[in-house]
């Protein structure tokens, strides 16, 4: 598998931006997953300056970009159309962006919760076919995520998102269009992670999971600690991950703001530790 971290261009300032590089490939991470979104860099608000600022970076110190859709203003089930259809341009702007910045993997969220429960999925689904069309057009692979039981956004237990992801693949030819980011510490708000991770392998295919957010918590909320800060099991999820041949991303969700490097230095090499002991 390869592994990589966050870099939250969201809200980093642009001269922080070849520190985070720096610090990536001394450390050896293959990738940085862009956190792309307000009030930074927002597919809508990004110049071409900037792009070929990333590019240069990434080609530079050789780090490879992969990328995180926005979610803080983008909910594609809301029941005011100006709200939806604004969300809707967000995920195809974003599209575009991973194309300037020649990235063909990208994580989305889910629809928020409303008071309508019964609707959320119907309208998630319809506006959000059109956006999978889009990124298959352009070879943009979504990776939908798994959200936390403490989030306003769903889908949260293994039994929805699984239907969920289900409806969508059923709406088009999307097979090689959309996949997962499975998030351990969102899915430890759940239940174990290796069951939820093995519930999905078993109902979706164990090459729908194509990236992952690595964190850890006490199993109550999403804290995002460092790795070894919380009741997550990784040993034991590293040991499925082997057994089923993971070779996609492994990204480590922490020091998301960019403020230092501590958490993720940690967690990169206890994750190295175990991965030499399995």
């Amino acid at each position: 598998m390869k592994i990589g971290a966050i870099m939250a261009v969201a809200i980093l300032p642009e001269e922080k931006w070849e520190k985070e590089f720096e610090f990536f490939a001394e450390n050896k991470f293959e990738y940085t997953e862009l956190m792309c979104d307000y009030p930074r860099f927002a597919p809508q608000l990004v110049n071409s300056g900037q792009i070929k600022k990333i590019k240069e970076l990434s080609q530079s110190y050789d780090v490879g970009l992969i990328m995180h859709a926005p979610f803080t203003h983008v909910n594609l089930s809301d029941d005011v159309k100006l709200f939806a259809d604004f969300g809707i341009k967000e995920m195809q702007a974003s599209i575009k962006l991973a194309e300037r910045l020649e990235i063909d993997m990208m994580t989305v969220h889910g629809p928020y919760q409303s008071f309508d429960i019964d609707s959320i999925l119907p309208k998630f689904i319809r506006n959000f076919v059109p956006i999978l069309n889009d990124a298959k057009k352009a070879n943009v692979m979504l990776c939908f995520e798994n959200m936390p039981a403490d989030c306003p956004q769903l889908p949260q237990k293994q039994e929805h998102y699984i239907l969920a992801a289900k409806k969508l693949l059923e709406a088009g030819d999307f097979t090689n269009t959309l996949k997962m980011t499975f998030d351990i510490g969102h899915a430890n708000t759940v239940c174990e992670p290796v069951k939820y991770y093995s519930d999905v392998v078993n109902a979706l295919g164990k090459d729908f999971v194509q990236d992952m957010h690595i964190h850890d918590n006490h199993g109550k909320y999403d804290e995002h600690n460092a790795i070894g800060e919380g009741n997550i099991d990784f040993t034991g999820f590293l040991k499925l991950l082997n057994r089923l041949n993971y070779k996609g991303y492994f990204t480590l969700e922490l020091d998301v703001l960019g403020e230092s490097f501590d958490k993720r230095l940690a967690g990169i090499k206890a994750i190295r530790k175990m991965l030499t002991n399995i």
